[in-house]
């Protein structure tokens, strides 16, 4: 794989920070905080640009998943910083991973998803019988057993 340049900047500029709060505020506008922020919107994109941490600082919920009615604990990021620097990592480093990625990946990839490997693998068993296993990897509890530190 050939070394990728300047991620580092890209994360940082302007562009990529507004375009990342955007993404952040979507389906949350009516909250205080996402409208505290999209007021101050170029301090806190130069805040980043100066100190781009993430706080570490989540708040537990618990929530029942509707598919199968088992209680999940969710941790839920604040929306500034962490939330704002996500989307704004993900929009550096997304043409890097869609280079290489696998054609079917599905999982937490824009305009992919659930659905897609669901109608995927409709289509693979109805067009062979004996097609009878499939995985689903599901990374339990991921982000509370990273050590922030090396994060």
């Amino acid at each position: 794989m050939k070394r990728v340049g300047h991620l580092y900047e890209t994360f940082l500029s302007n562009d990529t920070i507004n375009l990342a709060f955007k993404r952040a505020s979507k389906g949350k506008k009516d909250r205080e905080i996402v409208e505290y922020c999209q007021k101050h919107q170029e301090e806190l994109v130069q805040e980043i640009q100066t100190n781009p941490h993430i706080s570490g600082i989540y708040k537990a919920k618990t929530v029942v998943d509707s598919s199968s009615g088992k209680e999940r604990k969710v941790l839920e990021p604040r929306f500034f910083p962490d939330q704002i620097i996500h989307h704004a990592l993900c929009i550096a480093i997304n043409p890097v991973l869609r280079k290489s990625e696998y054609q079917w990946s599905c999982g937490a990839i824009e305009k992919k998803g659930g659905l897609l490997a669901s109608q995927k693998l409709r289509s693979e068993f109805n067009k062979d019988r004996r097609l009878r296993y499939y995985v689903k990897i599901d990374v339990v509890h991921y982000y509370e057993n990273i050590d922030h530190e090396v994060l």
